[in-house]
């Protein structure tokens, strides 16, 4: 008994140390150098969409986690277009068809005062 606890703590360890995570994909688009994460609630009613802020540039593969040029996406095609959202200013809209919308939000929050 005493040598099987050293022998499965071992193999634990040694299994653990080979494990590793893929980073996990999120739909992301960059704005002004800032980075919007989909935030998971597609097209509620209470959406009120704000002045179009662009269009975006460029959908880079979906591998690369973070779109490093302004108005590019992993996920949204090119031309989608992109607005403010009137209730939250770390929210952004992105029509995916046409009157339906999904939103993004900042990755680091303003803190609201």
């Amino acid at each position: 008994m005493k040598r099987i606890l050293p022998l499965l703590l071992g193999i634990f360890l040694l299994s653990g140390c080979s494990f590793q995570l893929e980073e996990s994909q999120v739909a992301t688009v960059q704005i002004n150098g800032e980075w919007y994460d989909a935030a998971g609630n597609d097209n509620p009613e209470n959406y009120t969409p704000g002045k179009e802020l662009g269009k975006v540039k460029d959908q880079v593969s979906a591998a690369n986690s973070k779109p490093n040029g302004n108005f590019e996406s992993n996920y949204l095609k090119a031309g989608t277009s992109l607005f403010s959202f009137n209730e939250d200013e770390n929210v952004i809209l992105a029509e995916i068809e046409n009157g339906s919308y999904k939103n993004f939000e900042k990755r680091y929050k303003k803190k609201k005062k």
